[in-house]
């Protein structure tokens, strides 16, 4: 008869009806929003002395429930089958302690070198410093255009250890869309600038799995669907760290790759960021401009009008508002400000995605209120009268 099983990452003993290889505590670690890195789990602090400890079965085992991956598509993400990464993660498979198994399984996740700091130093708070390589606008539209990896690497070779798979499966379409749904929780707690180099990297290897990998007509329909969600979180993040003019590209290049996937949720996400980021640019009072931010969201209107969520609709309508605002259509403002709220006030849809967690109504009230400004006509919180005009 078997003994009783405990955590690899803490030695808590665990219950016989649970079947992972951690106990609850860890798994929910693992999945902590306490971390402020630009690639959502590699300096976790359950993985962090998981590596330090030498315990690399807790390690793979922290990985794969933090990517929200069972243990067959975990096997599939690195060309095992599902028994090898069960007797990996319990420790009766000693392959990871392989150094070249090692290296193999880190570069199929696309984990960097450096946090294996832990595991090479047996410290769990050891670091090693990665020199730091500044990837120029430029650089990063060739990357948009299609460069080769070699262009990126004469930069410093921050790209060369990329990996892609030889056949892509759906595996790897779920590691992707675990990645954005991280990176967009990291971006609510830490701002765009520390989240945007590591996006980036994962945006060029989701890119290169398009061009490189071989894969089914489904598979490479959601593949393609991924990364340009990947590519709508990684232009949040490049416009959110002041890159508007790589955040347009990637904007631009989700665009595109919604229309190769017949994607509709894909083309709302993409025109609300470009809405966002021309009513931002007209903000000068550049009615142009302002008049652009209209056209993609009445065409997002437009895509989205058959999705249920009321989140999706509440936020285009915010942005309609503001550009109204801007072009000084007060009439226009006030539909579309009215709109916006009675959205928000149906409250979040069953199937709200990471992205659009953000809209409630403290958002819709921060849009009522640049409208109002920049109609001249911005309530006094005490008196709510316009202290200008004395209009209600």
């Amino acid at each position: 008869m078997a003994g009783p099983r405990s955590c690899p990452a803490c030695g808590a003993r665990l219950s016989r009806y649970n079947p992972d290889p951690l106990c609850s505590a860890c798994m929910s670690a693992s999945r902590s929003r306490s971390v402020a890195v630009p690639q959502w789990l590699w300096d976790s602090a359950p993985l962090r002395r998981a590596l330090a400890d030498l315990n690399l079965g807790a390690a793979l085992a922290i990985v794969r429930t933090s990517a929200r991956l069972s243990q067959l598509e975990l096997g599939a993400l690195l060309g095992w089958d599902q028994s090898k990464v069960q007797r990996a993660e319990k420790g009766t498979r000693d392959s990871l302690y392989d150094i070249r198994t090692l290296l193999q399984v880190a570069d199929a996740l696309d984990m960097p070198r450096t946090a294996l700091a832990p595991l090479v130093l047996g410290i769990q708070d050891a670091t090693i410093e990665e020199d730091d390589v500044d990837l120029t606008r430029r650089q990063f539209g060739g990357v948009l255009g299609g460069a080769a990896l070699a262009g990126l690497a004469g930069a410093g070779g921050a790209l060369d250890t990329i990996q892609v798979p030889a056949k892509v499966d759906q595996a790897h379409v779920r590691y992707l869309r675990a990645t954005v749904d991280q990176l967009y929780e990291r971006d609510q707690m830490i701002g765009g600038a520390a989240l945007a180099r590591g996006a980036l990297r994962q945006f060029y290897r989701a890119q290169r799995m398009l061009e490189e990998s071989d894969y089914g007509e489904r598979t490479g329909q959601q593949l393609m669907a991924a990364a340009g969600e990947l590519a709508v979180c990684v232009g949040w993040l490049a416009y959110d760290a002041g890159d508007h003019d790589l955040a347009r590209h990637l904007y631009t290049e989700a665009m595109t790759l919604a229309d190769e996937a017949d994607d509709g949720t894909l083309a709302v996400q993409a025109r609300e960021k470009m809405a966002l980021q021309a009513v931002q640019r007209a903000r000068n009072g550049t009615p142009g401009i302002a008049r652009q931010a209209l056209r993609q969201t009445g065409r997002a209107f437009e895509v989205a009008r058959r999705d249920p969520e009321p989140r999706v609709h509440a936020l285009l309508a915010a942005r309609e508002a503001i550009a109204s605002a801007i072009l000084g259509d007060d009439r226009g403002y006030r539909q579309a400000i009215t709109r916006a709220w009675r959205e928000v006030d149906r409250g979040p849809g069953p199937g709200d995605p990471v992205w659009l967690r953000f809209v409630n109504g403290s958002e819709i009230g921060v849009a009522e209120a640049k409208g109002q400004m920049y109609l001249g006509h911005l309530r006094c919180p005490v008196f709510d009268v316009c202290p200008e005009c004395d209009r209600e």
